[in-house]
């Protein structure tokens, strides 16, 4: 397992790795009709009386500034892979992101003045940034002189349980909300901020001048392969909070904030992190590779030689990426409404741009639907998105997306999208 792992440091800069995704703007527009929002926005007024959900939800999203053609090439009747090609398109900075929710079970009961929930979700997230530098080195392999120094990347998962309530004041005119989560982690890998690791070739001699700084690599759960446990609690503590707030400045205009995920959780089970020496210069001569060991091995002793490397189970503590929404609604009529939202992903390795969108929700007896522009966020490209919520007696069923091309366009010429279903029990609507 060693001898892969320490070379996963130089060469984890040429997997995956940076979260700006689809921001699930057309489920949030839905706001209080499904009990799932509250994922979004933690302020829950309820539709109905009561709502009961098992297992029967999920919700996904990705984005890119890259296209899958980009890398996966037409070559007659064949599909190739073609890193010159992706080199040849990439910029000076690249992101990738690729995330899952999936809701196991929630329980909400409406109040006199709000409600009260309880829930359990298990969340996902791979977030990528990589530069042109790697790119080249995917492209023209270890030819030419590469300084890699912005790559960033972010993989975790969690299992959240926790506790919701929402209250109204002033007339109910203010809604406050706050859940509090208590967080279970279930893997991890993140490599360490400013880290930097560079190579400088000799044309005439072919050596390397082998340059590293703050070379490091954490993991949690994912590198024993003997850790199969399946809990969805392990000793991967932490804990999180949502605060959210609406004010009805008229009888039609209703303004709300919300900010989720504040927290962090502290990783001390099943934890190895991989560090590369700092080296502000050192000279490799080479190594052969026509031995009868692996590859690998060559180059962990490569490492070892030229720069050292070093292994340890310290424990080490990561933030949640905060995610905060601002929006309005303004009711037209009683079954029309335009909502405007603002949201904000401030993430653990940087803050990502905006997304902003404007939409339109009709509501009738046993149903509400709607349709959005969004705009924004890693991109910048218009995509429209839609939502629908339908009750057949003491079911509701509903589904959404950010972006209705990547249901219907083709999948190579789609940069990002987002998609949430799910079936509720529910009773007492009003």
């Amino acid at each position: 397992m060693k001898k892969t792992l320490y070379t996963s440091i130089v060469l984890i800069f040429a997997t995956f790795g940076t979260s700006h995704a689809q921001n699930d703007l057309s489920f949030y527009h839905m706001g209080d009709y499904v009990a799932q929002t509250q994922n979004l926005s933690p302020v829950h007024l309820p539709k109905n009386a009561f709502t009961l959900g098992v297992l029967t939800h999920a919700g996904a999203r990705a984005n890119s500034n890259l296209l899958l053609s980009d890398v996966f090439v037409a070559n007659g009747n064949r599909i190739k892979i073609d890193f010159d090609n992706l080199h040849s398109i990439a910029q000076n900075k690249n992101n990738i992101d690729a995330g899952f929710e999936i809701p196991l079970w929630m329980l909400s009961l409406k109040t006199k003045k709000g409600s009260i929930s309880l829930f359990a979700n298990v969340k996902g997230t791979v977030n990528w940034l990589f530069t042109d530098e790697l790119t080249g080195i995917t492209a023209n392999g270890f030819a030419e002189s590469f300084a890699l120094s912005n790559e960033k990347l972010l993989a975790t998962s969690y299992t959240e349980i926790g506790f919701g309530y929402t209250h109204q004041f002033l007339d109910k005119r203010l809604a406050v909300a706050l859940r509090l989560k208590s967080l279970y982690g279930r893997s991890h890998a993140k490599i360490q901020e400013n880290a930097s690791f560079s190579v400088d070739i000799d044309l005439i001699t072919s050596f390397w001048n082998v340059r590293a700084s703050n070379a490091t690599l954490h993991t949690a759960g994912v590198e024993d392969p003997e850790y199969d446990d399946l809990s969805l609690f392990t000793e991967n503590n932490g804990f999180a909070m949502d605060l959210g707030a609406t004010y009805a400045i008229t009888d039609k205009l209703t303004l709300e904030l919300a900010v989720n995920d504040i927290g962090s959780i502290h990783w001390t089970e099943n934890v190895r992190n991989y560090h590369l020496d700092d080296s502000d210069g050192k000279i490799y001569l080479g190594t052969d590779l026509n031995t009868e060991g692996s590859i690998e091995d060559e180059i962990e002793e490569a490492l070892n030689e030229v720069i050292g490397t070093s292994e340890n189970t310290d424990s080490f503590t990561t933030k949640l990426a905060t995610r905060t929404f601002l929006s309005a609604r303004y009711q037209i009529s009683q079954k029309n409404t335009l909502v405007a939202a603002f949201f904000k992903n401030n993430h653990a390795l940087l803050n990502s741009a905006p997304s902003y969108s404007i939409g339109y929700q009709r509501t009738l007896q046993k149903t509400t639907y709607g349709i959005l522009a969004r705009t924004g966020g890693a991109n910048e490209e218009i995509s429209i998105g839609a939502n629908a919520m339908l009750r057949l007696g003491i079911l509701q069923f509903y589904a959404a997306t950010d972006n209705l091309a990547s249901l219907f366009g083709k999948v190579e010429e789609v940069r990002g999208g987002s998609f949430r279903f799910g079936l509720n029990i529910v009773y007492g609507y009003d």
